[in-house]
């Protein structure tokens, strides 16, 4: 059998190196293959088959095994006819094959994918018939891969009241590839076999190929998805509404609970300053003033509470002075200590500064040494420590030195209401301070402790934030004392529809023989006169009937005669958001009800200063 052209050569033999037999050659065919080529041959042999053409792989030099074709024919026989000579050719096709294993890999990994996705995947040839429905498409809309490969896809998914504008973007696509759903992430309804219909995301894309634009999309059901956002969505309407609801109880219960009180407190203190007054009566005056107060304070502190827990309390956090803040503090409190005999000492306060709210953190200073100031012992002390945390925190310690707390009623300590048997003393609280401080700390990103031993004392202690490198807040300019306005008589209007209100801001402004007082019970007579009059200044209320506040307000700002003067806000509505309101609406001032008179008075003059 001799061997000619490149046949050594391709499998890495040098010329003359291979035996020239059939048994060398059918030696060298892979054992695999073998049974198929002798079965070929013999069909070739037998006239079966036109042609011997088979692909096998053959032995090479290396040990190795490479992919021949190999096609021969008999080129001759004997007299009976049967071949005596035959002759063939190898082409080397071991290129091929890997490209065709490679091919077929590809194939495997991507029918693999599409059948493990989630998401439904389709596509659509250039007719707009499905070229692939994937387990995922069979699970999403309920047909099986046979039953709608071929068929027109929006006949199939798409309901029948949006086809038209979907057979519209289509004709639009199968031009130009492109469409206003191509490249995007958008949510359709789809239909499915049993007539229902989903909400679907549709990821959609354009592929180019010879025939022209396919369109391939990702589908995924978003029934629950939509559902979960609905019932989001309605329990956060419910929440804002309670939340609405409960803000505007607090409002109301601020505006309710501080009007009875600004009658009782206001009017003690005009009795108060009453020099006819024996020292029975003023005892007497003094207690209710002292009442009155305690009783503003648990009203100012249950509202408080509220306002933190409905989530209405804003903070503005910035670097705070604390030596500043906590001298402030001290000053406030040491009349109160000095009754006592008890002593306060700071020590380690330096140039730290925290992060915190200024108004909060003074609220939250005050009560704690209010709180050491009032379960001490007489003759007591106070010390304020202050010492850097390795967290990076600031901890500014409260030591007394009382009958301290029992281990077992600590964890009650920060709960609203409880005062640890001091209910049964004579010091008076509410039980609401130090969860209103808790919730405060917490909110400004720090937190509280105490440690107390019984019969030698207890120490609160705060840590927040520390500043590093932070510049002195600007100091508050307050008015100094003893500033006056002119000596001339100024006028004041008062609108207010409360008559007792009304006689408690006559009596007040009686004091005072350069203020001259106009009153009027509802607000078109309070406009009325204000035009006639052309008053220095207006004292308003906000609930009035007819006509609110703030709509006198613009009456005000919008008449070219009055719009100058001052109008100041008198008015039980005390929450934050309630002042704030009020002040950028345009009001001079903003005054809470129940009156403070030395303040409601310094607030009066510095208007009409201005």
């Amino acid at each position: 059998m001799p061997l000619s052209g490149h046949y050594e050569g391709m499998l890495g033999y040098a010329k003359g190196e291979l035996e020239p037999t059939i048994a060398a050659w059918v030696n060298s065919v892979h054992p695999d293959d073998l049974p198929g080529v002798q079965a070929n041959m013999q069909e070739y042999l037998a006239g079966r088959i036109p042609q011997y053409h088979i692909e096998l792989r053959l032995r090479c030099k290396n040990g190795g095994y490479k992919w021949i074709l190999c096609r021969g024919a008999v080129v001759a026989r004997d007299a009976e006819g049967k071949p005596t000579r035959m002759m063939g050719i190898h082409t080397d096709i071991q290129q091929r094959k890997q490209m065709e294993e490679e091919l077929h890999d590809s194939r495997m990994r991507m029918s693999k994918v599409l059948s493990s996705a989630q998401d439904a995947i389709v596509m659509m040839d250039t007719r707009g018939n499905i070229s692939l429905w994937n387990e995922a498409a069979e699970r999403t809309f309920g047909y099986s891969a046979d039953e709608v490969l071929g068929k027109y896809l929006h006949h199939v998914i798409v309901p029948p009241r949006y086809l038209s504008a979907f057979e519209a973007g289509f004709t639009g696509f199968r031009a130009s590839g492109t469409g206003a759903a191509i490249g995007k992430v958008v949510e359709l309804v789809a239909v499915r076999k049993d007539g229902c219909e989903i909400p679907v995301e549709v990821s959609l894309s354009a592929v180019q190929m010879q025939d022209g634009w396919h369109a391939i999309g990702m589908l995924r059901d978003i029934a629950t998805r939509k559902h979960a956002e609905a019932e989001l969505r309605d329990a956060k309407e419910d929440a804002e509404a309670a939340n609405r609801a409960k803000s505007e109880f607090l409002s109301s219960m601020s505006h309710e609970l501080r009007t009875p009180l600004n009658a009782v407190l206001g009017f003690s203190q005009l009795l108060e300053i009453n020099a006819n007054l024996d020292a029975e009566q003023r005892d007497s005056v003094h207690e209710i003033i002292k009442a009155g107060r305690h009783l503003l304070e648990l009203v100012n502190e249950v509202l408080d509470l509220a306002k933190i827990e409905a989530g209405r309390i804003d903070l503005s956090l910035e670097p705070v002075a604390l030596a500043g803040l906590v001298d402030e503090c001290c000053n406030l409190v040491k009349p109160l200590a000095e009754q006592r005999g008890i002593t306060i000492a700071c020590s380690g306060l330096g140039e730290h500064h925290v992060r915190a709210d200024r108004v909060r953190l003074k609220q939250v200073l005050l009560n704690l040494l209010s709180n050491a100031i009032k379960y001490n012992r007489e003759r007591g002390s106070i010390a304020l420590e202050a010492h850097e945390e390795k967290s990076g925190c600031l901890r500014l310690s409260v030591r007394d030195t009382g009958k301290g707390i029992a281990a077992e009623l600590l964890g009650e300590l920060f709960q609203p209401f409880h005062r640890l048997e001091a209910e049964h003393s004579a010091i008076e609280g509410t039980g609401i301070g130090l969860t209103i401080t808790r919730k405060l700390i917490e909110m400004m990103g720090g937190s509280i402790g105490v440690e107390s031993t019984v019969n030698v004392g207890s120490i609160f202690w705060i840590e927040l934030p520390e500043m590093t490198s932070a510049a002195l807040p600007a100091a508050e300019q307050g008015m100094r004392a003893g500033q006056s306005v002119p000596a001339r008589m100024r006028t004041v209007l008062y609108i207010e529809d409360n008559p007792v209100n009304m006689k408690l801001v006559a009596q007040i402004f009686a004091q005072h023989s350069d203020l001259q007082l106009l009153t009027a019970h509802e607000p078109r007579l309070g406009l009325e006169l204000a035009k006639a009059r052309r008053p220095d200044l207006v004292l308003l209320d906000i609930n009035m009937p007819g006509m609110d506040g703030y709509q006198v307000l613009r009456q005000f700002k919008s008449d070219a005669t009055l719009a100058a003067v001052p109008v100041i806000a008198v008015t039980a509505n005390a929450l934050t958001r309630d002042v704030e309101r009020g002040m950028q609406a345009g009001f001079t001032a903003y005054i809470t009800k129940p009156l403070q008179v030395e303040s409601f008075i310094k607030a009066v003059e510095q208007a009409l200063k201005n």
